[in-house]
This record gives structure tokens, sequence and C-alpha cells, in this order.
């Protein structure tokens, strides 16, 4: 088996457990081999073949990220650090496929418990601040509390 073939096989066997940006998958497949340029080659005949995707890679990140309660914010900030483009990675955020309302809602009631500000402005700091750190932004948050709490 030569060199391309078993970076190929690597490269493969990676991509059938899940989607990988091309960025990660070729820091992958440098844990095993130094040769940058047969690296390099393997992963142009895989985005050739449409076999790796950044596009299927974001929007599968996307989705599961924003499943576990994370918010467009650092979402953008971890594909930034996988060196996904800021073009494809603020097409994917902005898809209308997204309910970030919902995501809001759905961690605010599991870490909460119920939709419901609360009174005291310290607990209600604390609520916004961790909405915060979860990627959201003031507006998103302000947006998805002032409508629940008109319901």
């Amino acid at each position: 088996m030569t060199d391309l073939e078993r970076i190929k096989d690597r490269a493969l066997s990676l991509l059938a457990r899940r989607e990988f940006g091309n960025y990660e998958l070729k820091q992958r497949l440098l844990e095993k081999t130094t040769d940058l340029a047969l690296v390099e080659q393997v992963l142009s005949m895989l985005v050739a073949g449409n076999l790796q995707s950044d596009e299927r890679f974001v929007t599968s990140y996307i989705r599961r990220r924003a499943a576990k309660g994370f918010g467009p914010l650092h979402i953008e900030y971890e594909l930034k650090k996988l060196k996904i483009s800021s073009q494809v990675i603020n097409l994917y955020l902005a898809s209308d496929e997204l309910d970030w309302k919902q995501t809001i809602k759905q961690l605010f009631e599991k870490k909460y418990g119920e939709v419901s500000l609360a009174k005291d402005r310290i607990q209600r700091a604390k609520q916004i601040r961790f909405l915060q750190s979860r990627g959201f932004n003031i507006e998103q948050i302000n947006q998805q509390l002032i409508e629940n709490f008109n319901e």
C-alpha cells in the first residue's frame, strides 16, 4: 500500500465517523505523516469527490452545538478556531432553519426550570450573563425574555 493510499484510507475512515472541516482533517492526517504535500493532495481529491465539504461540516457542527444550547456567537468563535471562512459561517448561522429563540428558551428552562425572569436584579443579571456566556447576544436575550413575559 502506497503512502497516498494509506493517507486516503485514514481520511475516509475519519470522515466515515463524522464530518470534518478541511483544516481539522489536515491536522488529523498530519498526526500520522509529515508529508504535507501528500496530505494536501489527498484533501484536494476528497474535496473534488465531494467526500469532504466545509459547508456540510458547518451545517452539521452548528446543528450539533445549537442542540447543546450554544448560541451563534459561541459557535462562530469555535468555527473560526477551526479555520472555517467567515463567509461560510455567516451564511449558515443566518439560516432560517435555526431557531435561536427556541434554543434560548430550552436552555433557560433547563437551567432555571421555568421561563420566568428573576424579580431580583442580581439574579436577573446572573441569568442574562449565563445566556451571554453560552453565545447569545443581548438583543436575542432581551427579545426572548420580553416575548416570554408578555405571553
